[in-house]
């Protein structure tokens, strides 16, 4: 559903000689009562209607530059949750984030679990917010394209796409990318025509301690201008994969979570990424590291810069990645 267009129609609709505002029912096939509203002067708004009783425990949660949640009573013992547009300026991403948030509402099948999807989503779109609407980085473009590439290179060819999503665990800040049976990835990116020397975020990254094998996944990429792959034309490629299935939803957090936003899909359109090499190695005993054992203590925290070529003694393919991460190839 394009919100963006259901506002506008409702908008035309407004009465031009009277005050308030005009709402519609989405979604009319869902237990949730879900509507969109309009106003004058582009003040949109998402509404969920619950029983009072579904909000008797939430508090009205601190807004963000662009969007506020608001707590209404109403007649009947019934209450509403409702997301107001409050920057116009902001309305291609309160789409988006209105999108999603209705998107994941309508699977509730109680007012008490839609409003705690509600809020759990609002909750993610804050942090996305305030990193500003000023869309990913380009090392965070990059490096989110890497984790796609995992995942639709490796991980689903290892063990299903179903898997390979419920997998990607770095947007939750799990310690490393990625996680399943006892195998765990962390994916690293370099752009090929700066030195080969990734960062690595703490010393649980590089320890496999617990688990049952740990490889780093190393992509050196070529950054091209209007050729190559896209941030877009991956995130729609892996969408492609899960359409209809059970971990579209997840996939779809995880975008989130990395801070991808459909509405800034403009912004990395002209950047492409062509692999010139792909290097995998495998964690072990004597491979250059900091972890959590062998800090002094009081020390932690750890952050260091690791060069590629000093792990080339640990190198391996990818079938025998693939072999660990399922054992059954």
């Amino acid at each position: 559903m394009n919100l963006s267009d259901e506002w506008v129609e409702l908008e035309r609709r407004l009465p031009p000689d009277r005050e308030g505002r005009m709402s519609r029912r989405i979604h009319a096939d869902a237990v949730v009562d879900l509507r969109i509203l309009a106003a004058r002067e582009g003040r949109r708004g998402l509404e969920l209607e619950v029983a009072a009783a579904a909000l008797e425990e939430v508090s009205q949660p601190d807004p963000t530059r662009a969007v506020t949640l608001a707590l209404e009573d109403r007649p009947q013992d019934r209450g509403a949750v409702i997301l107001k547009l409050t920057d116009p300026d902001a309305g291609d991403i309160f789409a988006a984030f209105c999108e999603d948030v209705a998107g994941a509402t309508i699977a509730a099948t109680s007012d008490e679990e839609a409003v705690s999807i509600w809020l759990g989503r609002f909750a993610r779109w804050k942090r996305l917010l305030q990193r500003g609407a000023v869309g990913l980085s380009p090392d965070r473009q990059r490096g989110l394209y890497g984790e796609l590439w995992t995942v639709r290179g490796i991980l689903a060819n290892a063990v299903g796409i179903e898997e390979a999503i419920g997998a990607w665990k770095g947007p939750d800040g799990a310690p490393r990318d990625f996680e399943t049976s006892g195998i765990a990835v962390e994916t690293k990116t370099s752009a090929a025509n700066e030195p080969q020397v990734v960062p690595i975020n703490g010393e649980r990254q590089l320890d496999d301690h617990g688990l049952d094998g740990l490889f780093l996944l190393h992509l050196s990429l070529e950054i091209l201008r209007d050729a190559g792959e896209s941030l877009p034309a991956t995130v729609a490629a892996v969408r492609n994969l899960v359409v209809g299935g059970p971990a579209a939803g997840t996939l779809e957090d995880r975008l989130v979570d990395s801070g991808y936003s459909d509405s800034h899909a403009h912004l990395y359109a002209r950047t492409g990424y062509e692999l010139r090499r792909l290097s995998i190695f495998e964690i072990r005993d004597g491979f250059p590291r900091i972890t959590e054992t062998g800090l002094p203590d009081g020390i932690g925290r750890v952050h260091y810069r690791l060069a590629i070529d000093t792990c080339r003694g640990f190198e391996t393919g990818d079938d025998e990645l693939k072999r660990r991460i399922d054992p059954g190839r």
